[in-house]
């Protein structure tokens, strides 16, 4: 029997609630999100364990990297 899973739950009704997009995959500890469209890799989702936070990682150069957080901000 397959137990619930919480997050993922979150993850796929928040992709739902944007039109989709993205294909949820629970892998090692964490999340990984691809393209429906390509296949390619999107994002990493890796829990925190603090109250349903998540450290988010992204493709780059055949791998995943953190976020770089500077980048977005003013």
């Amino acid at each position: 029997m397959v137990r619930p899973d919480p997050m993922l739950e979150r993850i796929e009704a928040f992709n739902r609630g944007r039109g989709g997009g993205v294909v949820v995959r629970r892998a090692a500890n964490g999340y990984s999100l691809h393209s429906e469209r390509s296949g390619g890799p999107v994002a990493r989702l890796k829990p925190t364990g603090e109250d349903g936070k998540v450290r988010v990682l992204a493709w780059h150069r055949e791998k995943w990297a953190p976020v770089d957080r500077s980048a977005s901000q003013p």
